[in-house]
């Protein structure tokens, strides 16, 4: 059982490095600031990963406690905690149109800080008082980084469903996938673990590498779909638009930016205006902002002129 459990550890890892180096991808090539976050969230994750597997290792093959190893691991998992809620709170504001200031990042760090040496102090307290066993109070410790993040992550979850017109298609999906994968995980790792004050097992439960795999994994999966949409569409913008040498020159004649021409060309593929924004990875508001402006550069009042336009001007080159 101990080395199917450490096997799934080390599969989970699999997820997780496939959705950071696609993440990291699309990140250099669009520069879209809540992509790097969630990747610097999932980097943080992979982290408390880690120290979880180091927890799951050292209390199943290493018999007895060894304080300065419990010690790295709880501040492993606390700062790696600290850090998950932290970037993905900031992806979560960006996403959202709201901006998370200087105050806020004191408050959350300060309330972060004071919660973990609050609650480790009063464990700890609790042990010299002869209130609670030694395994009950480093099995607490353990079990602070679960609450700590569960809280924020329902905060930030919250804080996305009250805005949710403010969102694109993608992060809905991967909200939605998360918040029920959530549901059922996370009430089970609390259940699990608050059972384990009383009764310390020698092998473990893990729940971590399963949340890991499963967050990775729908990344991964909207990723892809993503992915092959945008390179459908890359691939019929080329066909009917780039292999024309007048369709640049037309471009420059109406002195269109890159990004316009992008949104133009994008247009003549028949997407909507969120459609757009998603595959730019910018706002709503900005691609329509784009689109008034070609309109006002080329003399066009809505889509219909401007892909006429286009396109009569091809075919009489075709002539």
């Amino acid at each position: 059982m101990k080395h199917i459990l450490l096997l799934l550890y080390f599969l989970s890892y699999t997820s997780g490095i496939g959705a950071i180096t696609l993440g990291a991808f699309y990140y250099i090539k669009n520069k879209s600031l809540s992509l790097k976050f969630i990747v610097l969230a999932d980097l943080f994750f992979t982290l408390f990963l880690f120290f979880d597997n180091l927890n799951f290792y050292t209390d199943v093959f290493i018999n007895g406690f060894l304080t300065w190893l419990q010690i790295i691991k709880i501040t492993g998992l606390t700062i790696s905690s600290i850090g998950i809620i932290y970037f993905f709170t900031l992806s979560a504001y960006i996403e959202i149109g709201i901006e998370f200031t200087k105050h806020k990042k004191v408050i959350y760090f300060t309330s972060a800080i004071t919660f973990f040496t609050l609650c480790s102090g009063t464990a700890y307290t609790l042990y010299n008082l002869n209130l609670i066993s030694r395994t009950a109070t480093i099995h607490s410790c353990f079990f602070l980084p679960n609450i700590f993040t569960s809280i924020w992550i329902i905060y930030n979850i919250i804080l996305i469903i009250a805005n949710w017109s403010k969102i694109n298609k993608i992060i809905k999906q991967f909200v939605i996938k998360i918040v029920i994968l959530a549901g059922i995980i996370t009430p089970l790792s609390l259940i699990t673990n608050l059972i384990g004050y009383w009764h310390f097992t020698t092998i473990p439960i893990a729940y971590s590498p399963i949340e890991y795999f499963s967050f990775n994994l729908v990344a991964l999966i909207l990723a892809r779909r993503h992915l092959k949409k945008t390179n459908s569409i890359e691939i019929e913008s080329n066909i009917t638009s780039t292999s024309s040498k007048y369709f640049e020159e037309l471009c420059n004649s109406y002195h269109l930016t890159q990004r316009e021409v992008e949104i133009v060309r994008l247009i003549r593929d028949g997407l909507s205006n969120q459609e757009i924004a998603e595959n730019l990875y910018i706002s709503a508001n900005t691609a329509r902002n784009h689109i008034y402006n070609i309109y006002r550069k080329v003399g066009t009042k809505n889509r219909y002129e401007l892909i006429n336009l286009f396109s009569n001007q091809n075919n009489n080159i075709n002539n």
